[in-house]
Formats: C-alpha cells, structure tokens, sequence
C-alpha cells in the first residue's frame, strides 16, 4: 500500500443538515482547532483556507484560492476550542490527497450507526456534498 505523507485529514462535525444545509465543525488536523461551518461554502471555504495556511497539500497554482481576502467576505476563521460533542449527529473523515483545478482528491468516510466504516473517493467538493447528503439521509 503506497501511502501519500502529503494527504490530511480534516474531521467534519455534523450538528444539523436540515433543508440540505450544512452545519457543525470543521477541525483542522493542525491542532488550530474547530472552525464553525453553517452552510456548504462555508465548509469549502475553511477547509481551503486550513489547507492554504499550511501549505499541504499543496495547491497546483500558488495564487489559488476561493478567497480574495479574509476580511472580504465578513467570515470568522478564529477557530472555537471545543464543540459540544453530544450535538453532533454524524462526524466524517476527509482525507485530501490533492487539489487540482481548483477542486479536492481524496477519500470521504465515516462510521454507520452499526459500526461498519463507508467511504466514497471523490474528485470535487459536489461528490464530498454528496456523500454527507446520502449519509446524513441514511
């Protein structure tokens, strides 16, 4: 097995999904802490910016990003120190391996209610999206 020191893994704290909108935590694997995601731009926009800060995996256009500037569009990046855990409904693994035009690679997983692990590659943010949707629905 051919393992990629590059790839990170972002933990996704779902606490609600109701009418297909996201919300819950992104915790960012570089111990900054948890970072309050309400919508699915949102997710994206953190999860790229975690990932710009650090410089992993690294971006295949330097100047990439989905973000002008923090103070542009009015989003908080100070990460929270903890979340109520009893909240969350379903936590998923977001492995990205690379970021290519613009988009994610990696794998998505998480745990059924029977402990059985579920996982999907995926090569854009809509198939991570997809994924929560059709776990969040399971």
């Amino acid at each position: 097995m051919k393992t990629i020191m590059a790839n990170i893994i972002m933990h996704l704290y779902v606490t609600d999904y109701t009418d297909h909108n996201l919300q819950g935590y992104l915790e960012s694997p570089f111990g900054e802490g948890y970072y309050r995601i309400e919508n699915g731009m949102q997710f994206l926009l953190i999860g790229d910016e975690i990932m710009n800060q650090n410089k992993m995996p690294q971006a295949t256009a330097e100047s990439r990003s989905f973000r002008k500037e923090k103070q542009e569009n009015g989003m908080s990046l100070e990460p929270v120190s903890s979340i109520d855990l009893q909240a969350v409904k379903k936590t998923f693994y977001i492995r990205v391996a690379t970021r290519q035009n613009n988009c994610w690679q990696g794998v998505i997983y998480s745990n059924t209610e029977t402990g059985e692990r579920v996982e999907k590659t995926f090569s854009s943010i809509v198939e991570i999206t997809g994924f929560v949707e059709a776990q969040m629905n399971a």
